[in-house]
């Protein structure tokens, strides 16, 4: 039986428009250049449930779930990854050839967008109760609304605020090292990479912490996480940095 390739996931989510998906279930206004709605994994009664259209991403402030269009209906419907890849194949008309066995590398792929999306999630939240990050934004010329827009957020200066929160939302260790926000301890154990940092969104859709990152470590653990998640270069990423920060030209 022919094996199946990333290739078709890649096909699946193109053709599945995430708006269109979650607006089959939630009520979408639009706010801007994104929409909201109710939670509907969590009860609510103001909308607290974002989706950019242009990045094909959700992400709920309340209960901090988020992803991309895969992670919705398995969340939604109970779903493992093969599931909601064949329920979504048929809804866009696609036929999938051969297998589509568990521990696809897609299905891999997407466990790391939901990861960084969750913790970015979690950064927005702490960069509302850090005075001194929003002033340092508020120099830069960033107001509220460029804020919200750009998703940037803040990673609180302790070694494992990120690490707790990403074991609380049930991520293992190897995850986490896998993209690249945590670092493995000599003595056994992970720590944060990324402490005291403002954590904008990157404009790229591998991961949006490619400019905290490079300026805390450097190249190297960019190009582990680009690897991982096999959506662009190392290179790319430090392109997209450098246009967004020039102080990552001397990281």
């Amino acid at each position: 039986m022919p094996a199946f390739g990333d290739s078709a996931a890649d096909r699946v989510r193109r053709a599945s428009d995430i708006a269109e998906v979650v607006g089959e279930t939630v009520a979408l206004k639009r706010r801007g250049r994104k929409l909201f709605g109710l939670c509907p994994f969590h009860g609510e009664k103001t909308p607290s449930f974002s989706v950019d259209p242009e990045q094909q991403l959700f992400y709920c402030f309340g209960c901090h779930k988020g992803g991309n269009v895969f992670t919705f209906v398995m969340e939604r419907d109970h779903r493992t990854f093969p599931e909601a890849l064949r329920y979504l194949a048929e809804r866009a008309g696609i036929a999938l050839d051969g297998a589509v066995p568990e521990g696809a590398g897609a299905g891999r792929r997407d466990r790391l967008y939901r990861l960084l999306s969750e913790l970015q999630g979690y950064y927005r939240e702490q960069l509302s109760h850090h005075r001194e990050a929003l002033a340092f934004l508020q120099r830069r010329g960033l107001d509220v609304d460029s804020v919200e827009e750009w998703g940037i957020g803040f990673a609180p200066a302790e070694w494992t605020a990120a690490v707790g929160f990403l074991r609380r939302r049930r991520y293992n260790e190897r995850e986490m090292t896998e993209a690249g926000v945590a670092a493995v301890r000599p003595q056994g154990g992970v720590y944060d990479r990324i402490r005291g940092r403002i954590t904008p969104r990157a404009l790229t859709r591998v991961s949006p912490f490619a400019v905290p990152v490079l300026l805390e470590i450097g190249r190297e653990t960019v190009a582990s996480a680009a690897d991982a998640l096999m959506e662009e270069s190392a290179d790319e990423l430090i392109a997209e940095a450098m246009r967004l920060d020039p102080a990552v030209a001397t990281a």
